[in-house]
């Protein structure tokens, strides 16, 4: 895992500039979840590593496990009806 984020996104299918929408997503965070900071006049961000943030990451983790698991008994339930 790369970050607090495990998740990849596939930009093949944009049209626009794919930066524009990466850079609004990042204004877009709360300063409770990121540090700013300005080096060489650009604007870097960095993710927090607070008790909070943690606990967010482990309960999506189980939320991700979870819907996969469910994911899983349902494709198995399909098979077993064909």
């Amino acid at each position: 895992m790369i970050g607090p984020f495990p998740y990849t996104f596939d930009f093949s299918g944009y049209r626009s500039n794919p930066l524009a929408s990466i850079s609004t997503a990042l204004r877009r965070f709360k300063p409770s979840d990121v540090e700013t900071t300005e080096i060489a006049g650009v604007t870097a961000y960095r993710w927090k590593d607070t008790k909070a943030n943690r606990k967010k990451m482990v309960d999506r983790q189980k939320f991700d496990a979870l819907i996969k698991e469910l994911d899983e008994a349902e494709a198995a339930s399909k098979a077993s009806k064909d």
